[in-house]
């Protein structure tokens, strides 16, 4: 986060701080998150999850005493159509990701729960 205090940080700043001590199989966090922050123009914002159903599903919370962050979804609100497939690009070539979805405006508008987001989304998983 930049020396920054955690009172004086964005969410998004945290996230990628999450992101970046994420580090499961070939998810590089520390290399995700600065390839995120070199390629920032390309998108709105980032997350990063546990897909998971109900069962299971507070894996995350489970391993909080062990500080681990049991992630392993990548989500990123792209700028527009160009930067999602770019997204896509480093995802799959560099980031290694082993699947890598560019979202139609539709289902990105379902699952923003905004009828006109601004850009795609696109989301990254690593088994």
């Amino acid at each position: 986060m930049n020396n920054l205090k955690l009172s004086e940080a964005t969410i998004q700043d945290i996230q990628l701080e999450l992101i970046r001590r994420a580090d499961f199989n070939a998810f590089d966090g520390p290399y995700v998150a600065d390839s995120l922050l070199t390629n920032r123009a390309l998108w709105q914002a980032v997350l990063i999850i546990r897909m998971g159903d109900l069962q299971g599903g507070l894996i995350q919370l489970r391993d909080l005493p062990d500080n681990l962050w049991n992630v392993d979804t990548l989500c990123i609100w792209a700028a527009d159509e160009w930067a999602a497939y770019r997204l896509a690009e480093l995802g799959e070539q560099q980031w290694a990701a082993d699947s890598v979805v560019v979202h139609n405006m539709e289902t990105t508008g379902d699952a923003l729960g905004d009828t006109d987001p601004a850009g795609p989304l696109v989301t990254l998983w690593w088994d």
